[in-house]
C-alpha cells in the first residue's frame, strides 16, 4: 500500500479497481481505529503512515511484538513468528474508511446541527451509526448492515489490529490507546475479536510506527462493550445485542470442545456472561446452576475440586445465595485455579481472587468467602495476594477488615498490593484507599520495585494514570527511587545480560521486553518510561522533579536508555533546559551541576522539527 497524504476512501479505491473481495484463503488485518475529525478519518495522512510504518517494522523484524511483561514473568513468550510475518507481506486490510462504503449526498450537516460535539465521535462504527440519523448514505439500510456485521468481519480476520498512536482530533481532543478503550464502538470490536473462534493471535496494539505489543487481557476484561463511551444511547442497545450473539456462539464452541481449558474457559465465561451483555445478576436454583454450568449433577458442582468449581461459578457470579447452598452442603473454599491467562487468571488464584477481580458485582461474594475463613493474605503461584486484585475501595476495605497486610509481598520483585494495583491499572479510589490503609509509595523500605515504577508498565491505557501518579507524588513518593536488583533478581539481570549478548547481539534480533527491563532494571521511574517509550510518562516525571542524569549500574543514563527517537529528543530538550539554566538552577551537589553539563555537552543540539517523527524506511505495498 503505498498510499501518501490522504487516505481515499471506499467509493475512490473501488472506482480505482483496489479493492477485492474477501476470500477465506486471505491472510487479513482487521484494523480498529479513531476519526481524526468528523468528515474524514485521517485528513493528512498521520495514522495511515504510522500504520504503514509498523507493518513494515514488524514484517523486517525491527519491532517484536510480544506479550507484556507479567505474561513474559511466567514464561509466556508469544510473538509473531517468521512464517506469521512474511504472511503479513502478502495480506489484506479491512478498515472502516477503505471497506466499508462512505458516500453521502451533498445535504451537508455540522456538527452543531447534529446536536453533538467533535470529540464525542472518535470511533469510526459510531460515526457512521450516528451520522445515519441526520445525513443518508449511499444506503441507510447498507450503512445498518454493516454495523451489524462487525462480528462477521472480525471473524473473518486472523489478525486484529489496535491503531492507536497518540494524535490530535480536529477538535483538540487527544486519541490514542486509550481513549480507544473508552469508546464504545471501538470496545464492541475488541470484544467481537476475543469472542470469535480466530482469537489465537492475541489484538496487536499498536502506538508508534516503532511500537507494537500483544493486548494485555486485564485491559479488556474490565472494559465491557456497553459501558464504553456512546453518542447515541441506541448504539448501546444494538452493541449489547451482537455482542451477547457473539458470546453466545463462544460459549458453544467451549461447551462441545472436550478440552479441560476449554471446560474451564465455559464456567468463566458463562459466570461473567451478565456482566459482559450488561444484564443483573440472575440467581439460579440449585437444578438451573448445575446444568447450565454442565455438572453432571448437584453433587457434581458440591464436590467438584478442578479448577472452576461450583463454588468458583456462583463466586465470579456474583451469586452469593448459591455461595451460601453450595458452602452449607459442603463446597471446599481451598482451590487454587490453573493459569487461565486468556482471561487474566493467573496461575494459584483462588477464590478470594476471582471475587476481588469481579468488581462491584462481587463485593458481596468478597465479604462472604472472607467470613468463611479464607485467608486474605494467600498468595497466588507468582506470589500475588488477593488484595493487588482489588477494582473497588470497599473490596479493599474489607480484606483490610478480615486482616489482610497492605504491604505483604511474596513474589520476586517483592510487589506488594500497591505495586500490583498500580501495574493493573485500577481506580485512583483503590490506590487512594491502600494508601490511607499505610500502603508504602516508595522503595525505601528493601522492596525492588516501587508504585511509581509499575504505573509506568501500562500508563498508556490508563485514562487515569495522571490522576493515579498525583496521589503517590502527593503522598511523598519520590520520583528518583531506582529499583533495587538484589538477591535472585540481580541474578537474574547477571544471567540476563550474559545471555542478551551472546545470543541477541549476535544474532541482531530484538530481544524480550522482559530482558531489557532486567538488564537495565536498577533505574529510576524516567529511566524505565524511557526504556518503554513513553512519551506522556517522561513528560509528566519531569514536570515532577525526576532526573535525566541519574544512572544505572552499567553507567547508563535515561537518554542512553531512551528506546524511540521521540523520546530521546523530548530528554535532548529538557537537558538543554536545564544547560541555559544553569547559571539559576538548584542543584543537590557540584558533581550532579558537572554531570549535567557534561551530558549536555555530549549531546547534539535539538531538532527544531519537534519531538513527534515519523521515519521512511519504505512503505510496503500491500493490496486491500
Amino acid at each position: 500500500m503505498r498510499m501518501r497524504g490522504s487516505p481515499p476512501c471506499h467509493e475512490d479505491l473501488q472506482a480505482a479497481g483496489k479493492l477485492v473481495p474477501h476470500h477465506p484463503s486471505f491472510l487479513t488485518i482487521f484494523v480498529s481505529h479513531q476519526w481524526l475529525a468528523i468528515e474524514h478519518p485521517d485528513e493528512s495522512g498521520e495514522q495511515l503512515a504510522v500504520l504503514q510504518d509498523a507493518l513494515a517494522n514488524i514484517i523486517e523484524g525491527i519491532t517484536k511484538v510480544e506479550l507484556d511483561l507479567q505474561a513474559q514473568f511466567i514464561g509466556q513468550h508469544k510473538t509473531l513468528s517468521d512464517q506469521e510475518r512474511e504472511e503479513i507481506k502478502e495480506g489484506y486490510i479491512w478498515m472502516d474508511w477503505f471497506s466499508v462504503p462512505q458516500e453521502r449526498n451533498s445535504k451537508g450537516t455540522t456538527p452543531s446541527a447534529m446536536g453533538t460535539s467533535p470529540s464525542a465521535i472518535f470511533s469510526p462504527m459510531n460515526f457512521l451509526s450516528e451520522r445515519s440519523g441526520t445525513e443518508s448514505w449511499t444506503s441507510l439500510d447498507e450503512a445498518n448492515k454493516c454495523i451489524q456485521s462487525i462480528p462477521a468481519y472480525v471473524e473473518a480476520c486472523q489478525i486484529f489490529v489496535a491503531l492507536v498512536p497518540n494524535l490530535t482530533h480536529s477538535s483538540g481532543s487527544q486519541v490514542n490507546y486509550s481513549s480507544w478503550l473508552q469508546r464504545g464502538w471501538c470496545r464492541a470490536e475488541m470484544w467481537c475479536k476475543l469472542l470469535s473462534e480466530r482469537s489465537k493471535v492475541p489484538i496487536v496494539v499498536v502506538t508508534a510506527s516503532d511500537r507494537a505489543e500483544f493486548d494485555h487481557p486485564m485491559m479488556w476484561m474490565r472494559s465491557p462493550a456497553h459501558q464504553g463511551d456512546f453518542g447515541l444511547e441506541s448504539d448501546r442497545r444494538k452493541v449489547s445485542r451482537f455482542i451477547q450473539r457473539a458470546l453466545s456462539l463462544k460459549l458453544q464452541r467451549l461447551r462441545e470442545s472436550k478440552r479441560k481449558k476449554d471446560l474451564n474457559l465455559y464456567h468463566f465465561f458463562l459466570a461473567r456472561a451478565d456482566e459482559i451483555c450488561g444484564k443483573a445478576i440472575c440467581n439460579d436454583t440449585m437444578e438451573e446452576f448445575w446444568r447450565k454450568y454442565m455438572f453432571s449433577s448437584p453433587n457434581d458442582a458440591i464436590q467438584f475440586q478442578v479448577g472452576m468449581t461450583g463454588l468458583a461459578c456462583a463466586t465470579l457470579s456474583g451469586q452469593t445465595e448459591m455461595m451460601q447452598e453450595l458452602l452449607e452442603k459442603g463446597a471446599s473454599t481451598k482451590l487454587k485455579l490453573p493459569p487461565l491467562l486468556d482471561v487474566d487468571v493467573f496461575p494459584g488464584f483462588c477464590l478470594l481472587h476471582l471475587a476481588a477481580q469481579g468488581g462491584e458485582r462481587c463485593e458481596q461474594a468478597l465479604e462472604a468467602l472472607l467470613k468463611t475463613r479464607c485467608d486474605p493474605n494467600g498468595m497466588s503461584a507468582q506470589g500475588a495476594p488477593p488484595l493487588g486484585q482489588c477494582l473497588t475501595g470497599r473490596a479493599v476495605d474489607l480484606l483490610v477488615q478480615y486482616r489482610a497486610d497492605v504491604n505483604r509481598a511474596g513474589s520476586m520483585v517483592a510487589a506488594s498490593p500497591l505495586d500490583a494495583c498500580c501495574y493493573r491499572q485500577v481506580a485512583p479510589s483503590v490506590i487512594q484507599r491502600l494508601i490511607e490503609h499505610g500502603a508504602y509509595v516508595s522503595n525505601e523500605q528493601g522492596r525492588c520495585i516501587s508504585p511509581l515504577c509499575m504505573l509506568v508498565f501500562h500508563a498508556h491505557g490508563n485514562p487515569l494514570w495522571r490522576e493515579t501518579a498525583d496521589l503517590l507524588i502527593d503522598a511523598e513518593a519520590d520520583p528518583n527511587n531506582k529499583m533495587i536488583m538484589t538477591g535472585a533478581l540481580h541474578m537474574a539481570q547477571v544471567i540476563s545480560r550474559c545471555w542478551m549478548a551472546s545470543r541477541w547481539m549476535a544474532t541482531s534480533k530484538e530481544p524480550p521486553m522482559l530482558f531489557k527491563i532486567i538488564c537495565n532494571g536498577d533505574t529510576t521511574p524516567l529511566g524505565l518510561a524511557a526504556i518503554l517509550g513513553s512519551e506522556t510518562m517522561v513528560e509528566y516525571l519531569l514536570t515532577k522533579g525526576a532526573k535525566v542524569h541519574i544512572k544505572n549500574r552499567r553507567s547508563q543514563t535515561v537518554i542512553n536508555l531512551a528506546s524511540t527517537s521521540q523520546v530521546r529528543e523530548l530528554l535532548r530538550h529538557h537537558l538543554f533546559r536545564m544547560r541555559d539554566m544553569m547559571g539559576g538552577a538548584t542543584f543537590d551537589s557540584e558533581a550532579e551541576r558537572t554531570t549535567v553539563s557534561e551530558l549536555s555537552d555530549r549531546q547534539g543540539e535539538p531538532s527544531d522539527r519537534g519531538v513527534v517523527c515519523y521515519h521512511d524506511r519504505g512503505i510496503m505495498s500491500m493490496v486491500i
